[in-house]
C-alpha cells in the first residue's frame, strides 16, 4: 500500500510495543489525532528514534488502514522546542488533554495552530502569568473544537450583557446565570472573568483564579473520573497549581 505524502505533525504520546517497536500518538492539522506503529524504533540502530521527541515539529508519512497505521517516514520540520520546568509539565498537560479528549482522525486545523503557537510561546517565555493565560487560550480553543464553545458576552437567563463586577454561576452547556444563593451546580465567578476570556486578557489574580477553576470544572466534566497525571505533576512542582 502506498504511503501518504509527508504531513506536519507533533508527537503526543509513545508507549512500548512488542520487543523493539512503539505505538505513537501524533497530532496533525488534517487528520487530527492519529495512532501508528513504529516498528523497530526502540532498537539501538533505529534512525527514527532521535527524531521522535515531544515538542519537535515533524513531517511524517504512514501507510495501511486505521485505526492503527504503520509509520513510514519521519523528517524534522524545524528546530525542537525546548520546554523546561513548569512549562515542560504544562506541555505534558496539553498533550494529555488531546490524547484523552480528541477522537481519532477528526481534523482540527485551528486547534493544531493554537497548539503550535502555545508550544512556541512556552519555549520562549515561561513567566507564570503569561503561562496561565496560554493554558486558558488552549483550553478555550479545545472546548470550542469539541462543540462546547462558551458564551462569554451575555448571561443566558435574559440575554443581558455581562457586567464586570456582577457575580454569575457558569454551567456547562448553558452558560452564565445570574448568581443566586443556594446554587449547587456550576462555577461561581465574576463577569470580569468571562469578559477577560473573551477579550484575551485576564487582569488580576481574582480573574486568573476564577478562569482556572472554570476551565478545570468544564474539562473535568468531559474527562470523567480518571485523573490527569500532568495535574499531579503540576501540584508537586508549584505552590499554587495552575489547574486547581
Amino acid at each position: 500500500m502506498v504511503a501518504t505524502p509527508l504531513q506536519p505533525a507533533y508527537l503526543l504520546h509513545s508507549r512500548p510495543y512488542r520487543e523493539n517497536s512503539a505505538i505513537l500518538e501524533f497530532f496533525t492539522p488534517d487528520q487530527g489525532r492519529i495512532a501508528m506503529v513504529a516498528r523497530g524504533v526502540r532498537g539501538k540502530k533505529s534512525a527514527l528514534q532521535p527524531l521522535l521527541q515531544l515538542y519537535r515539529p515533524l513531517l511524517i508519512s504512514w501507510r495501511g488502514r486505521g485505526p492503527l497505521y504503520s509509520l513510514q517516514d519521519v523528517e524534522p520540520d524545524g528546530p525542537m522546542l525546548h520546554l523546561s520546568g513548569v512549562c515542560l509539565i504544562c506541555g505534558f498537560y496539553i498533550n494529555e488533554l488531546l490524547v484523552r479528549l480528541l477522537h481519532h482522525e477528526e481534523a482540527h486545523p485551528a486547534l493544531y495552530a493554537t497548539y503550535q503557537l502555545v508550544l512556541q510561546q512556552m519555549a520562549q517565555n515561561c513567566e507564570s502569568n503569561d503561562l496561565e493565560w496560554l493554558l486558558r487560550q488552549f483550553e478555550l480553543r479545545l472546548l470550542t473544537e469539541l462543540g462546547y464553545g462558551l458564551n462569554l458576552q451575555s448571561e443566558v437567563e435574559h440575554g443581558e450583557p455581562l457586567q464586570a463586577e456582577q457575580r454569575y454561576c457558569f454551567v456547562l452547556e448553558k452558560g452564565a446565570l445570574p448568581w443566586r444563593e443556594g446554587y449547587s451546580v456550576g462555577v461561581p465567578l465574576h463577569g470580569a472573568t468571562l469578559l477577560g476570556l473573551a477579550q484575551g486578557e485576564l487582569n488580576g489574580r481574582r480573574s486568573r483564579n476564577e478562569a482556572k477553576r472554570l476551565m478545570r470544572a468544564l474539562l473535568s466534566s468531559l474527562l470523567g473520573h480518571k485523573p490527569l497525571h500532568s495535574r499531579e505533576l503540576l501540584q508537586q512542582a508549584i505552590q499554587a497549581p495552575l489547574n486547581d
